[in-house]
C-alpha cells in the first residue's frame, strides 16, 4: 500500500485588534496547495476573542468553508472560509481567523 504524501498550508489571517468596535464585517481566509498539487480537506481556526476565550459582545458566523475552485469538474486546490463577524472587542482582548488546506503531494 502506497503512502499518502500530505502537508497543511495556512491562509492569510484576518486580525481584530484589542478595543475595536466592529457593527458587522465580512471575514475572508484562503489557502493554496503548492504546484499541481490536491486539497483533501481543510476548515478554519479561531483564535482569542473570537474563540470566546476572551470577553467579547458578538457573534461569529461561518457562512462558508470548502474547497477551490468551485468549478464543476475542477480537482481542488485549496481552501476557503468566510465568516460574518459582529462584535465588540474590548480592550485587553484580540482574536484571528485563518483558513488551513490539507494538500497531497502530486508526483510531478
Amino acid at each position: 500500500m502506497a503512502a499518502l504524501d500530505a502537508y497543511i498550508v495556512e491562509g492569510e489571517t484576518e486580525t481584530v485588534d484589542e478595543g475595536t468596535i466592529i457593527g458587522l464585517t465580512n471575514l475572508t481566509s484562503s489557502a493554496g496547495c503548492q504546484g499541481n498539487d490536491v486539497a483533501t480537506g481543510g476548515g478554519y481556526n479561531t483564535t482569542g476573542s473570537l474563540l470566546g476565550l476572551l470577553p467579547i459582545t458578538g457573534t461569529l458566523n461561518v457562512t462558508q468553508s470548502s474547497p477551490t475552485p468551485l468549478t464543476d469538474g475542477a480537482l481542488p486546490t485549496g481552501w476557503q472560509a468566510d465568516a460574518e463577524l459582529s462584535l465588540v472587542a474590548p480592550l485587553g482582548s484580540e482574536g484571528t481567523f485563518t483558513a488551513y488546506v490539507i494538500c497531497h503531494d502530486v508526483e510531478p
